[in-house]
């Protein structure tokens, strides 16, 4: 069931990933936070494999395709001239690390103009101006859904360094969204879905602070000591589970989480401080 989830998940971050530099940032959310509705609906009414399975799909593909149009909403709603700067970067950090970088010459707002990228009063910003003035969709759209994966020459090589760091926190990421829950409830001996929630909420809650702690830290530097957290969590997890110690669980799961956002903080600062800004008639996509 969970690989029904991240298999939609990369499907539609090769299909949708573009779509909102075409119909606009907010039409796209929207609708992803709908079809999350309808992913939410299918979870409480499973009676059968069947509706899991629907209801993982669903998930996934939402879940990339607002995540997707959130990073370039963003982007766009962060202040300063330069793409690459550190405050877009830290702003940036949650963004998944194997998205392309799009850095979008649009004119940004100053900051605190706007409340939300999906609020009633806020303007759309995408990049190619969003649905036509008569409702109609605007050129390229269809053209953007085409899967079309690559990485620049130039970023090849620190793609390749920063890539086993990648696989390893995702590897961790499924881990724990996949068994952690059932893990916890094994070793507590309870039914109470508390503990697995508790469990999932140290590793993206540390995973958070532990951003928040380090948002002035060097890439390298993140990269590093989110790579030791990471290991140093995963070894604590494996010992809590061969004594049954739930105290230890959470240890290793709050250290590992923390190691996660590290890992992928230094990962997206690396790779994004490669990408060009396009001149204002240039698609918003990284160049060679």
């Amino acid at each position: 069931m969970f690989a029904l989830y991240a298999t939609a998940l990369l499907a539609a971050l090769l299909v949708t990933g573009r779509v909102s530099d075409h119909l606009g940032r907010r039409p796209v959310i929207l609708a992803a936070i709908v079809i999350e509705m309808a992913a939410m609906a299918c979870f409480i009414a499973a009676d059968s494999d069947i509706l899991l399975g629907v209801a993982r799909v669903l998930q996934g593909a939402a879940t990339e395709a607002a995540v997707g149009a959130l990073s370039a909403a963003l982007a766009e709603l962060s202040p300063g001239p330069a793409p690459a700067s550190a405050a877009r970067r830290r702003r940036l950090a949650s963004r998944p690390a194997w998205q392309p970088a799009r850095w979008c010459s649009t004119p940004r707002p100053r900051p605190g103009s706007s409340t939300g990228c999906c609020s009633p009063g806020s303007r759309e910003r995408g990049p190619r101006g969003g649905l036509a003035r008569d409702g109609r969709t605007a050129p390229g759209t269809l053209a953007s859904l085409v899967p079309n994966a690559s990485v620049p020459a130039r970023a090849r090589p620190m793609f390749t360094r920063v890539t086993p760091c990648l696989a390893a926190l995702w590897a961790l990421s499924g881990f724990y969204l996949s068994l952690g829950p059932g893990l916890a409830s094994a070793i507590t001996g309870s039914g109470n879905r508390l503990w697995g929630g508790l469990v999932i909420f140290l590793l993206c809650g540390c995973g958070g602070t532990a951003v928040v702690l380090a948002r002035t830290a060097m890439a390298r530097s993140a990269m590093l000591y989110g790579c030791a957290a990471l290991f140093a969590g995963v070894g604590l997890t494996f010992a809590a589970i061969a004594v049954s110690s739930f105290t230890l669980f959470a240890i290793g799961s709050a250290v590992a989480g923390a190691g996660f956002d590290l890992s992928l903080l230094g990962a997206f600062r690396t790779l994004s401080s490669l990408a060009r800004r396009p001149s204002p008639s240039a698609p918003c996509t990284i160049r060679p």
